[in-house]
């Protein structure tokens, strides 16, 4: 579910512009020259992007540091992109690499205990409990969508 062999920037973009998220729709189209060259499942980014964003309203972390992911390395806040699209490809490149921490995560449920561990240094408000579920749901939500099952 999580990688994929292959697929194309208008597959991704169509997830991007018909996302749950309105926060993305006045955005439009994104470079995104590493998801490209990324073996990840589109939707499963996109999935990703409507949790870490803000499902209520925009997230600090997207208003203010163009971090649509929620990246936060070494449990030190959310990490500063130069553009929406910055975060995107550098979530592409680090989940899809071979060697990386996330190298053994196939499904949404593997990839919620690495990416967004409920009870981690960095979430005091308990948040990440409700994580992969979320990720989950709007993950299938997309697909359905788009006629490519859940």
């Amino acid at each position: 579910m999580i990688h994929k062999n292959s697929h194309n920037d208008a597959e991704y973009k169509l997830y991007r512009l018909i996302s749950l998220n309105p926060l993305f729709k006045p955005i439009g189209e994104f470079y995104l020259g590493d998801v490209l060259e990324a073996q990840i499942d589109p939707a499963v980014l996109a999935a990703i992007t409507e949790e870490e964003s803000g499902v209520s309203g925009p997230s600090y972390a997207f208003s203010n540091r163009n971090n649509a992911m929620g990246i936060s390395p070494n449990d030190s806040g959310p990490r500063n992109f130069n553009s929406v699209d910055d975060s995107i490809n550098y979530a592409a490149r680090i989940l899809s690499n071979p060697n990386g921490a996330y190298a053994n995560d196939y499904t949404i449920g593997q990839l919620w205990l690495t990416y967004s561990p409920p009870g981690a240094h960095n979430d005091p408000n308990d948040t990440n409990k409700g994580w992969g579920p979320a990720v989950a749901t709007f993950y299938s939500n997309l697909k359905l969508k788009t006629g490519g099952g859940g």
